[in-house]
């Protein structure tokens, strides 16, 4: 039985349950049919029992006996002591001085905070989260049909390759799978909450209409509605789907050239929502046998590139700390490297003219510049190529942004205004990367500043530090990199610490990196953030975000 529509059942009698509802008690307020009457008055032959038809039934209030003179009635109640008393209890010595109410105005005050409880409930509350869980229902079936486009777009894909690749098939199937499960049971989970939630309204509902309907007045003076409680409702689940990128296949590494999905966030706002930590923790560390390192790049979620003061660069699981791969370069001088979004290496010499791109364990020239020199550069989401690049020539110097898409030259972004530069010209490296939100985001060490240039090439904004909370040095940014909230990380090599600001300037916090030299910063999927440390050749890795 509904127990929101209990009002249009018959009523049975309250001693045997079955019978239909006759007589009424006005002395016990209790529900009879012809049947039980007797069994009832004989049940308590101390009171005066007035048993009437149902339908003339009174709504006299029945008073609570006075624990002090059994043969009164509380038709008093105290301020003071908060308790019902008698007329004799009222003139004792105890109660002198108090201030006193008539129980009955206290009763009909309560029924009608009840009513007005009953109407909250039924007109907001739990309207509320009906709405939520029908919400739930719709989502449940959108995110099935999306997961099944999925799951079809994955098989087709697995359908083009030879017959070795079977195996990753599965394999990738079971992965998104697992998701699904996941978001289902998030989903399944809340949906259950609030059908819950539900039910104890509809509850709450049922025992405030009883007490509504009841004139024993411990009955509903000691009864306190909980509206409060059911009054908030936790946010939604946050579910992203994953997205299947699919790769060219390589012979040599099918898993991961198959394809990859998009990084997940699948916990409830209201409890995991990514944030930042407000203490930033150092997992671990992970030594990279260079003296001094420079740069580092992820491959995946558990592979990273490390270049330091050697010819090589090496290839580290973040895990276990084991050397995956090495790339002889034949280069000595400081390495900037990088990853296309199919997965191959990026490399170049900094003040160099060429970037290499490494495929099949062979190197070969990306892209080679005449008249300028290579200061920084890094892959975009699109898959295109962003270099920070100064002019050769000691007349006339200039530092300019290029996009190349492949080998091609897309893009060319330099000037604020005419004859005004975004960029600086100087010797240092200038480390570059792509937020986002698209905006082009270049760490200008010379000019002690990050320069943040929206999509359509136009100034967005110039960070310059936190002045109040340098500690040693002046600001002089070194490596950059981006989060998945689109906060941009900087490196403060002279003061030891990165720098966290939002997507339009607003200094957030600082990560400190005690007795460490920050140089190079990226972030992983799994929002892990990975610094080189220039004096110990170490990879730090830090959780930030939570």
């Amino acid at each position: 039985m509904d127990p929101h529509n209990r009002a249009q059942d018959v009523l049975r009698c309250d001693l045997c349950e079955e019978n239909v509802v006759q007589m009424h008690c006005d002395t016990c307020l209790v529900k009879l049919c012809k049947t039980c009457v007797g069994d009832h008055i004989s049940s308590d032959e101390r009171e005066d029992h007035k048993v009437v038809r149902f339908q003339f039934r009174k709504c006299i209030p029945v008073y609570p006996t006075c624990a002090l003179h059994d043969s009164k009635r509380c038709e008093m109640h105290c301020q003071q002591c908060t308790v019902p008393i008698c007329f004799i209890c009222a003139t004792s010595e105890k109660h002198v001085g108090h201030r006193f109410r008539k129980i009955v105005d206290i009763f009909d005050e309560k029924k009608r905070e009840f009513e007005k409880k009953i109407k909250d409930i039924q007109e907001n509350i739990r309207v509320k989260h009906a709405d939520q869980a029908s919400k739930m229902e719709k989502r449940i079936a959108d995110i099935e049909k999306e997961f099944t486009i999925l799951l079809d777009t994955v098989s087709k894909h697995g359908e083009e390759l030879k017959r070795e690749i079977d195996q990753i098939v599965k394999e990738m199937q079971s992965e998104i799978k697992s998701i699904r499960k996941n978001h289902m049971e998030l989903l399944t989970t809340r949906k259950t909450e609030v059908q819950q939630n539900l039910t104890e309204i509809d509850k709450e509902v049922s025992s405030l209409k009883e007490r509504l309907d009841s004139n024993d007045i411990n009955k509903v003076f000691h009864f306190t509605p909980n509206n409060k409680i059911y009054k908030s409702l936790s946010d939604d689940p946050v579910l992203t789907m994953p997205v299947f990128s699919t790769k060219r296949i390589d012979s040599v590494q099918l898993r991961e050239m198959f394809g990859t999905l998009s990084d997940i966030v699948t916990k409830p706002t209201a409890i995991t929502k990514v944030r930042l930590m407000e203490t930033p923790l150092m997992v671990h560390r992970i030594a990279t046998g260079y003296s001094h390192l420079y740069g580092v790049a992820f491959l995946d979620r558990i592979r990273i590139w490390a270049t330091g003061d050697a010819q090589q660069i090496k290839l580290f699981d973040v895990n276990d700390n084991s050397i995956k791969k090495s790339i002889d370069t034949k280069l000595s001088g400081e390495k900037l490297v990088s990853v296309t979004i199919e997965g191959d290496l990026l490399y170049t010499e900094k003040g160099g003219r060429t970037i290499h791109i490494v495929k099949r364990e062979q190197s070969e020239k990306l892209i080679n510049l005449q008249g300028w020199r290579i200061q920084g550069f890094c892959v975009t989401s699109a898959g295109d190529l962003l270099v920070v690049m100064t002019s050769v020539s000691d007349y006339d110097r200039e530092t300019r942004v290029v996009r190349y898409h492949g080998r091609e030259e897309k893009e060319i972004i330099q000037f604020e205004s005419k004859e005004k530069p975004f960029y600086s010209v100087g010797p240092n490296q200038k480390c570059i990367c792509e937020n986002r939100n698209f905006d082009i985001c270049v760490a200008d060490r010379d000019a002690c500043a990050v320069v943040v240039v929206r999509q359509d090439t136009k100034l967005r904004f110039r960070y310059e530090g936190n002045p109040s909370s340098l500690r040693k040095t002046e600001f002089k940014p070194k490596g950059i990199t981006t989060d998945s909230l689109s906060n941009i990380l900087v490196s403060d090599l002279g003061n030891g610490c990165v720098h966290v600001v939002d997507q339009n300037g607003k200094f957030l916090t600082f990560i400190d990196c005690p007795r460490v030299q920050p140089w190079g910063l990226c972030v992983g999927l799994d929002n892990y953030l990975c610094v080189a440390d220039y004096a110990s050749g170490d990879v730090i890795k830090i959780w930030f975000l939570q």
